[in-house]
């Protein structure tokens, strides 16, 4: 067996983790602390940084890298804030 699909395995469940820790706190400030848990997902430990490079650039030949690394960042930020919102709280509660 390769060892990715157990490291996926262990960042997904630490991200779970962290995920459904956050759903204690207001709404407000779990979400903006999700989109941070997804930002330093994606740009400091640059998770699947070139899985996701190349899957842009195949989706967006015409794009520069630029405009790639521009979604490639908002990406990630958003999955945290989703990751937050999907990970059983109740939104529209405390917030």
């Amino acid at each position: 067996m390769s060892r990715k699909p157990v490291r996926h395995a262990l960042e997904y469940a630490a991200f779970r983790v962290l995920a459904v820790g956050l759903r204690v706190l207001p709404e407000g400030l779990a979400l903006r602390l999700g989109g941070t848990l997804g930002w330093f997902a994606g740009r400091v430990l640059g998770l699947r940084r070139a899985a996701v490079a190349a899957n842009l650039k195949l989706a967006f030949p015409e794009r520069d890298a630029a405009w790639r690394s521009a979604v490639a960042r908002a990406s990630w930020v958003h999955l945290g804030r989703e990751a937050v919102a999907g990970g059983g709280r109740p939104m529209g509660g405390r917030g």
